[in-house]
């Protein structure tokens, strides 16, 4: 599964997350980091296919809303939201019903051989 993947209907572009402010991306070795202020808020592993979302106890608006702008720029397919205080990702894309609860400050999306997996870490 490539999880770089762009959905034609994008508004957003990885270009469009480097304008953002407060935020850069790194990308080296196969990896590509959001970075908001300085906390690792996605990272997009291409070597094990897998995404980490990280709030580093931010759960702010304005780290929701990157999050969910770094999802629409490279088509990953997930959504985080909150409800009466808790945090949620929905990633339906990778076959995955139900939501999945922010245990703590991350959660990781592993996507190999097509299936979907995620914990909260």
């Amino acid at each position: 599964m490539n999880i770089e993947r762009k959905p034609t209907t994008n508004t957003l572009t990885p270009e469009d997350i480097e304008r953002k402010g407060n935020t850069h991306v790194d990308t080296s070795e196969g990896k590509t980091v959001v970075v908001l202020h300085v906390t690792d808020i996605v990272a997009i592993n291409r070597r094990d296919n897998s995404i980490t979302l990280s709030t580093g106890g931010w759960f702010t608006p304005t780290t929701k809303r990157r999050m969910n702008e770094v999802a629409e720029a490279y088509g990953l397919g997930f959504h985080v939201y909150q409800t009466k205080g808790e945090w949620y990702v929905d990633a339906p894309t990778f076959l995955n019903p139900d939501p999945i609860h922010f245990g703590s400050d991350s959660v990781t999306f592993d996507m190999n051989d097509d299936t979907y997996s995620a914990s909260a870490n």
